[in-house]
């Protein structure tokens, strides 16, 4: 995988979520600490509005996961609204841990939990 690559997972040849996947320049949110280059990152997510409340980004995230288990890194990662605390705990829902918040960038609050196997059936992806 390239630095990052466009990602459009279908739901029964529908489009139902695009965002981002890869290894950025990471280094405004985490630290050398963090081992940055151990992990696969999300990003710029967003899902039809037709597709609210079905569960998909819960799924789309663990798909993600899986995606971060086959590229041989520890976690995915990342980041939301620093303001935003209903979304926060919607990650942390979903066995995401917050890291940090660097408070000086809008989206700077840190997330990550672990690659893991993508277990779910309703995706299917076109690169």
């Amino acid at each position: 995988m390239d630095n990052h690559e466009t990602v459009k997972p279908f739901l029964g040849g529908a489009l139902t979520w695009c965002f981002l996947v890869g290894f950025p320049d990471a280094h405004a949110l985490w630290h050398p600490s963090d081992d940055p280059g151990n992990a696969l990152y999300a990003s710029k997510m967003m899902v039809p509005l037709e597709y609210a409340g079905l569960g998909l980004g819960a799924e789309l995230l663990d798909w993600a996961a899986g995606r971060a288990y086959d590229a041989g890194v520890l976690w995915l990662r990342l980041d939301a609204w620093t303001t935003n605390a209903d979304l926060h705990q919607y990650y942390r829902g979903l066995g995401f841990e917050g890291v940090r918040v660097v408070a000086t960038r809008a989206s700077g609050a840190c997330f990550q939990r672990p690659a893991q196997p993508y277990q779910g059936a309703r995706f299917k992806e076109d690169r």
